[in-house]
């Protein structure tokens, strides 16, 4: 699910780290990863990124890479939704 708790801060944190509007989708949803962590905590909200650097990161392919400044600004990003996230006032 998108609207989650937590959901408008990770996408006003991706704003500010990214200077432009989110853009809100669905994709994937199939790694064990995500599963595991439900089932180990079922009342908590997880937020899940990934940096990509769109066709050249080549995910899950033969010379996958990441640009090192995509990782930064999604580092960024995460830093300030944890920011958000401990400021009750936010």
């Amino acid at each position: 699910p998108i609207a989650l708790r937590g959901s408008d801060a990770a996408a006003r944190a991706l704003e500010a780290a990214y200077g432009k509007p989110v853009a809100r989708m669905g994709s994937g949803g199939s790694i064990p990863l995500g599963a595991r962590l439900r089932a180990a905590y079922p009342d908590a909200s997880f937020v899940l990124w990934g940096a990509q650097d769109g066709d050249l990161s080549r995910i899950h392919a033969a010379n996958e890479s990441v640009a090192l400044d995509e990782a930064a600004t999604i580092a960024l990003a995460e830093a300030l939704l944890l920011e958000a996230l401990g400021d009750p006032a936010r």
